[in-house]
C-alpha cells in the first residue's frame, strides 16, 4: 500500500479541494448575478412606471 495509498488519498483530497473551490466561485458568481440581475429588474419597473 505504502506510497500509492498516499498518493490516491492526495489525490482524491486535491480533487474535494478543487470542487469546494468551484463550488465558491459558482455560488459567489451567482450571487452577484441574481444581485445585479434584481438591481436592473428594480431600474426597469421604475423607468417602466415613469414611462407610462
Amino acid at each position: 500500500m505504502g506510497r500509492s495509498g498516499n498518493s490516491a488519498l492526495a489525490s482524491t483530497v486535491a480533487r474535494q479541494v478543487a470542487l469546494t473551490q468551484q463550488n465558491a466561485f459558482y455560488e459567489s458568481v451567482g450571487n452577484s448575478a441574481k444581485r445585479f440581475l434584481r438591481k436592473r429588474w428594480k431600474l426597469s419597473k421604475t423607468l417602466f412606471t415613469k414611462a407610462f
